[in-house]
């Protein structure tokens, strides 16, 4: 519609004598033949020049983006050397992959002469047989990979249990009909697109087979990540009240499944961390990094991320160096503030002694204020056994509420005790049975606390731990 416009405003205003040297730029023309002074029409000139840049920037940067993900997936296939994934510094972008393209962009420029008509049939030659391909790679994947799909082309044909995508196949062959067409019309477009195929194709497959010849036949996809070191975790950019997946090794990672399955990511933020133990004094800071982000982090973050690639999520990665574990992971959840920290089943501890522990832990760290913290011990199956750890509002049962209530009201008999609360008697107890323990009738309150807990484990449905699939 643009285009019809300006074509038509074109021949209107544009005088025929004068048309012929602005076919290849008639908003130009017309920026030069409106009605006003030259000064003013130059000037007008110069800024649908500067909106061309500008429009045009911005399809180069996706172009550079568009590329730089597929040289990424290339890369991570073995095609490519990892050497092309290492991250900038700074960053964290594979620059190499990014400055190669601007190179190779220049380099097309500079070979074309910058002539507009050459580069628009190679590119033309480029989308029509990548969408001619794409459309043939679907129909493979209607009949490798048959099941149910959220969207489908319409046109289905359907012979007892074969299903022909009829549809599909019309489109893929109008697209290789104009491919063809293409192919067999635009010699310029023909030659550079089979050139540069050929040089390309050529490239990865030598590139491919030293990758394996130098890996010995065995090729192993990791991903390549950058490094940042945080002193102070809050300033990390993590919102308040996220989840922390710990993580161990890359064979146990249920938690992390479970916690992409069970947490909308956009409403909080996913973190999953590992602790990297520590031995010893660290020497100098890039020593620091290499001993805190070994090779190990690199699988298992690796595994991670296809994790949450699989189920469409965005999780963080965090390598906190301690030499405790608990104590690591406790005092990072209360840096972060997070609300929910989730963990695998242990083959040493049960969850009942895991909880215990990070308890301990999480009561050892300072801060202004004590917080609380849900902790999720996740094990086979989904069996998932959850913990309040820290100042929470305990698990009453219905027995525990009558007996307040009954001295609620035993105490409110009381002519001048009239305006006292169920809470009151709660507190009440309390401080008398914190001056028990740290007075001479100790031994009483701890026996009497410990008849109690021992009472409650044997009733169902009172234990501390919430157990559920």
């Amino acid at each position: 519609m643009f285009t019809s416009l300006v074509s038509f405003f074109a021949v209107m205003i544009i005088p025929d004598a004068a048309r012929r040297q602005y076919f290849d730029n008639l908003i130009g023309g017309l920026a030069m033949y409106v009605v006003g002074p030259a000064p003013l029409r130059l000037l007008l000139q110069g800024f649908v020049v500067l909106v061309g840049f500008l429009i045009l920037a911005g399809a180069v940067n996706t172009a550079i983006v568009g590329s730089n993900g597929v040289l990424n997936r290339v890369s991570e296939d073995g095609v490519l050397s990892d050497w092309f994934r290492v991250p900038h510094r700074k960053f964290g972008t594979t620059y190499r992959i990014i400055n190669l393209v601007a190179v190779l962009q220049i380099a097309t420029i500079f070979l074309s002469r910058g002539r507009v008509y050459i580069l628009g049939e190679a590119y033309a030659f480029g989308v029509v047989w990548s969408f001619a391909l794409k459309a043939l790679a679907v129909l493979v994947l209607r009949f490798t990979r048959p099941g149910e799909r959220e969207w489908r082309v319409p046109l289905n044909l359907r012979l007892g249990r074969i299903e022909i995508p009829l549809g599909l196949g019309l489109i893929m062959v109008a697209l290789f009909g104009v491919a063809i067409i293409n192919l067999l019309t635009k010699q310029v477009a023909t030659v550079s697109g089979l050139l540069f195929t050929g040089v390309f194709f050529s490239l990865f497959t030598y590139s491919e087979q030293r990758i394996r010849r130098e890996s010995g036949g065995t090729q192993e996809h990791l991903d390549q990540f950058q490094v940042l070191a945080h002193e102070q975790l809050d300033g990390a950019g993590i919102r308040s009240g996220c989840a922390i997946v710990l993580v161990r090794d890359e064979h146990t990672l249920a938690s992390v499944d479970y916690a992409l399955a069970q947490i909308d990511a956009d409403q909080q933020d996913v973190l999953v961390a590992t602790v990297r133990t520590l031995r010893g004094p660290s020497g100098t800071e890039r020593f620091y990094q290499e001993e805190i982000f070994t090779r190990h982090e690199q699988e298992l973050f690796t595994k991670v991320v296809a994790v949450a690639e699989r189920q469409g999520k965005h999780v963080g990665l965090l390598v906190v160096p301690s030499v405790d574990v608990f104590y690591g992971i406790a005092r990072t959840a209360f840096q972060l503030q997070a609300a929910d920290l989730l963990l695998g089943t242990s083959h040493v501890f049960t969850a009942e002694e895991q909880a215990r522990r990070f308890g301990a832990a999480w009561d050892r760290v300072r801060g202004k204020r004590p917080r609380c913290i849900r902790l999720r011990i996740v094990g086979s199956n989904d069996l998932v056994s959850t913990f309040d750890i820290g100042p929470h509002l305990p698990a009453l049962s219905s027995d525990d509420l009558a007996i307040i209530h009954r001295l609620w009201l035993a105490a409110s008999r009381e002519p001048a005790a009239r305006e006292i609360h169920h809470r009151d008697i709660v507190m009440a107890g309390v401080r008398l049975l914190e001056r028990e323990l740290s007075g001479s009738e100790h031994t009483a309150a701890m026996e009497m606390i410990k008849d109690q807990a021992h009472q409650a484990a044997s009733e169902p449905g009172t234990a501390s731990q919430d157990q559920r699939k």
